[in-house]
């Protein structure tokens, strides 16, 4: 997997995003090199580029309506959104209002970007199985290819 890596040369850091997921820090002993390689200390950390990086403007697209978001990551930025569908049918009272939100919960959804365009499918079930067991109303995403 290619990190972009963050590197400080006395002092000022340079960047090299030509991977947006993850920075590999590497600091360098005094810039020197032996044999064409560079000495490193052997200290890697690793930080969510999250923290350097703007939110981007995604597209959901459900088939019926489309929204605009924005997000770090594509996914995530989907399950934010579902998120807040699951919320509002736990927090309905009203019996006929909570089946029709059921009946119209996507089961299919496009996240497009500038750079990608990403299908998923998603799976709802009424009530949690497995790791989410009792839970209501619960989602699960699978990409497609």
């Amino acid at each position: 997997m290619n990190y972009p890596i963050l590197m400080f040369f006395k002092g000022f850091p340079t960047f090299d995003l030509s991977s947006f997921s993850s920075i590999k820090l590497i600091i360098y002993l005094n810039n020197k090199k032996v044999n064409g390689t560079v000495i490193l200390l052997k200290l890697f950390i690793y930080v969510n580029l999250n923290l350097c990086m703007g939110k981007r403007k995604f597209l959901l697209d459900f088939g019926t309506e489309k929204v605009e978001v924005e997000g770090y990551d594509p996914q995530k930025a989907l399950i934010k959104y579902l998120m807040k569908k699951r919320r509002s049918l736990l927090m309905t009272k009203d019996k006929e209002k909570v089946e029709r939100l059921w009946k119209s919960v996507p089961s299919e959804a496009t996240v497009s970007s500038a750079r990608s365009v990403k299908k998923y499918r998603i799976n709802w079930k009424e009530k949690g199985e497995g790791e989410f067991e009792g839970a209501r109303y619960v989602f699960y995403l699978e990409e497609e290819a």
